[in-house]
């Protein structure tokens, strides 16, 4: 059976920590996609006048996250911007490792994927 629409499971939203990234690309052009290696993790708040803490899963549990913001991505083209016309060295950069940021587990047929909801950022000098 191939996953389709009617045949997939998807979980609710929860909070992943980015532990990497690494650029997909495509003959040796990177794509502005990032493949992220992720961790499960919580925020807590100890009182309600100090700001969450984070927690993260105690298992080795590591797994392969998307984000959904990169997906019409291509190597000359990041969030909607023709990256040719960038000042100076701009590029898109992956979700910073460490970071907290929400998403949702996919299972379609045998493929559990995360997908993940942040946005990039330009950075660079002019």
């Amino acid at each position: 059976m191939n996953p389709g629409y009617l045949n997939t499971v998807q979980g609710m939203t929860q909070l992943y920590e980015i532990q990497s990234s690494s650029e997909i690309e495509i003959s040796g052009v990177g794509q502005n996609k990032w493949r992220y290696v992720v961790k499960p993790a919580t925020l807590q708040t100890m009182t309600s006048s100090t700001a969450p803490v984070k927690g993260l899963s105690s298992d080795e549990t590591f797994l392969t996250g998307w984000n959904v913001y990169e997906s019409q991505n291509t190597n000359s083209v990041a969030m909607g911007i023709d990256t040719t016309t960038l000042p100076g060295n701009y590029e898109l950069k992956p979700i910073p490792d460490s970071t907290v940021v929400p998403g949702w587990f996919y299972q379609g047929g045998d493929q559990l994927s995360i997908f993940l909801a942040w946005p990039n950022q330009f950075n660079g000098e002019c």
